[in-house]
């Protein structure tokens, strides 16, 4: 998919900032929830290290039922109850819109 060039400006627009308070993150099996992508993904290329988080239960639980769902054979650590940890973090890094 092409990056649309009117959303990449207003990415690089946007203010960031530190980002204080609860994210939520469902993760399989035995992942650490603090462990990032680093293989890239929809908003980090390879190599650019990345914490996926949401701000409800509601919207981690769907973004996982997404990607679980849209693979051709699913893990069985999902299929064996996945857990969904609260954890409030300070990311002094944290990008409140995008990533630069």
């Amino acid at each position: 998919m092409a990056a649309n060039p009117w959303l990449l400006a207003r990415l690089r627009e946007a203010e960031s900032g530190p980002y204080v308070g609860i994210a939520w993150r469902v993760t399989l099996g035995d992942r650490p929830v603090m462990q990032p992508n680093t293989r890239g993904a929809r908003w980090n290329p390879p190599g650019t290290t990345a914490l996926y988080a949401s701000l409800t239960e509601a919207c981690a639980r769907a973004e996982m039922r997404f990607l679980i769902e849209s693979q051709p054979v699913r893990p069985a650590a999902y299929l064996n109850s996945p857990g969904c940890c609260r954890d409030s973090i300070h990311w002094e890094t944290a990008r409140l819109i995008g990533a630069r």
